[in-house]
């Protein structure tokens, strides 16, 4: 009778979770560009693999989305800004307090009008 494997320890365990959610995460995105499932689950599969192998090891900071989508989402988050709610906005961005807050002042220094030039 084998025994039991011991069970992961928490590290471990959350970069297991990590490549999971990033494979299936993968087989979404491919399955959505018209890629039969069980291809997409394969290919993702390999991705996370390579990404693993390469990779692996290693505190690694990825960003939320590109330039195009943080842009929009800053502009987003001034907009729903009304003075009281950073924790809704915290909560529905999934971002840190001083993150959302760095980004008001970020967009506010950005919509400011111009000073006038003095004489």
């Amino acid at each position: 009778m084998p025994t039991p494997a011991a069970p992961l320890s928490k590290p471990r365990q959350r970069g297991e979770n990590l490549l999971s959610e990033l494979e299936s995460a993968l087989a979404a995105g491919i399955t959505q560009e018209g890629i039969a499932p069980d291809a997409a689950s394969r290919v993702a599969i390999a991705v996370t693999d390579r990404i693993s192998e390469q990779f692996g090891g290693i505190g690694a900071y990825i960003p939320k989305g590109g330039n195009r989508h943080t842009q929009s989402r800053n502009a987003e988050i001034a907009r729903e800004f009304t003075g009281n709610n950073i924790d809704e906005l915290v909560a529905r961005y999934h971002l840190t307090e001083v993150c959302i807050r760095q980004i008001l002042k970020r967009e506010r220094a950005m919509r400011a009008p111009a000073p006038l030039p003095t004489p």
